[in-house]
């Protein structure tokens, strides 16, 4: 849990290794796949002429030792994970996106960073990051409304997703990497992540927070589309305000004949 003092780990049972792990309160948190914690801690600037930078820290599990990995040449907004085809941290530092490698203690390895893509000047920094499940592509979406497709290696640009009107608040790969959940504080979109075509869009008539996908106890195949947001019409009506959407991604809609 984030807190004004920091990034605090607390026993889902009320009970173990409750810690207040990193001071200040990070920008960016991610856990590994592992159980390792990975943070992106501010650095301020002194002044206009010198801005705000980052550092890229790490924890080992069960977060009983920290390192400092890196810094990071702008404060970071995102940390995103893969696990194949091999263990990876992305991180998006202003409008800078770097990759690191995991080593086999599950810490990433400062001598492995390699920026593959800075998306100045057409995109402005605050961006969210998402792996595709084969880990061959990452996607971004910016506080501007943009959203775009990189190859995780090269760092190509694949396809532009249709422009929102406000800040991205969620990104979700589809299972099989063909397919783009995209959110942000109006509407639910999914696209081809091939071409970047909307294929559809929902409006839930509440602002979108943010957006996950979670497995259901049916397995692999049964995947539900996590939505959260909030909805201030209510507050002045005493009525709560907050809002979840779940949508499941394992049920078969029915189709008229022949379409």
């Amino acid at each position: 849990m984030l807190f004004r003092s920091g990034l605090r780990i607390d026993s889902p049972t009320g009970r173990g290794n409750d810690a207040l792990v990193a001071q200040p309160t990070p920008d960016a948190f991610q856990w590994g796949p592992g159980g390792e914690l990975f943070a992106a801690i501010g650095v301020p600037g002194g002044d206009d002429a010198t801005p705000s930078t980052g550092r890229l820290v790490a924890w080992s599990h069960p977060l009983a030792r920290r390192i400092d990995v890196a810094p990071l040449p702008a404060t970071a907004t995102s940390l995103a994970v893969a696990t194949r085809p091999r263990p990876r941290l992305a991180v998006a530092a202003g409008t800078r996106i770097i990759v690191f490698d995991l080593g086999a203690d599950g810490l990433p390895a400062a001598a492995s960073a390699r920026e593959i893509a800075n998306l100045a000047p057409n995109v402005s920094p605050g961006i969210l990051l998402a792996w595709s499940p084969d880990g061959s592509r990452l996607a971004w979406g910016s506080t501007g409304g943009l959203v775009g497709i990189l190859d995780a290696d090269s760092g190509a640009r694949g396809a532009m997703v249709t422009s929102f009107i406000r800040a991205v608040r969620g990104i979700v790969w589809a299972h099989n990497s063909r397919a783009l959940f995209v959110a942000d504080e109006e509407c639910n979109r999914l696209h081809d992540a091939v071409t970047g075509t909307m294929l559809d869009e929902y409006r839930p008539g509440w602002r979108i927070r943010s957006m996950t996908m979670a497995e259901s106890l049916r397995g692999a195949r049964g995947l539900t589309l996590v939505v959260a947001g909030d909805d201030e019409r209510e507050a002045g009506r005493g009525k709560p305000t907050g809002r979840l959407l779940l949508v499941d991604l394992g049920r078969r809609l029915p189709r008229p004949v022949g379409q």
